[in-house]
């Protein structure tokens, strides 16, 4: 995975108003993770540009990115860290980017230009968690990863291992 780029043929609706980023990162020396003891598996950034726009830059720690070349897709280990890979962006996007789409769109950021602090302790907080479109969708779509791809994880191990082993 590390290289991947992907285009869009057109912009989308939400482009004048948000810049989303996705990138392979090694988290370890990462500055703004690289003093985590348990260390981090992916982080959001996000900034509001000179011109008003929300930029936010999604990360993956890049030791998961490789999954594929290490464990090959049908072994358990492979098909279990393709789920957490796909939760890992998940979670940034529909946690972490979200929160910060909601704010910004809500005026929580207006007049401000430069990056927004972390508000990871309320993003990570179940009462939050529990409304964001992460909850409500990312169980049932890894679990039809997991039926279409016949990769034969648990859906025990989907739900407690997988998305919501730190909560």
């Amino acid at each position: 995975m590390k290289g991947l780029n992907l285009k869009a043929e057109k912009a989308g609706e939400l482009s004048s108003k948000i810049d989303a980023k996705f990138q392979v990162t090694d988290l370890d020396s990462y500055e703004s993770t690289k003093d985590l003891t348990a260390g981090s598996l992916g982080l959001t950034e996000a900034a509001v540009t000179d011109q008003g726009k929300l930029s936010v830059t999604y990360h993956m720690h890049s030791e998961r990115s490789d999954f594929f070349q290490e464990y090959g897709l049908k072994t358990e280990t492979g098909a279990k860290e393709l789920l957490h890979s796909v939760d890992t962006w998940s979670h940034e996007t529909l946690i972490h980017g979200y929160a910060k789409e909601q704010n910004f769109f809500g005026g929580n950021y207006k007049g401000m230009t430069g990056k927004i602090p972390f508000d990871g302790g309320r993003e990570h907080g179940a009462n939050f968690v529990r409304k964001t479109p992460y909850y409500q969708n990312t169980y049932n779509m890894l679990k039809a990863i997991n039926r279409s791809l016949k990769l034969g994880v648990s859906e025990d191990h989907i739900w407690k291992k997988i998305m919501f082993h730190g909560y």
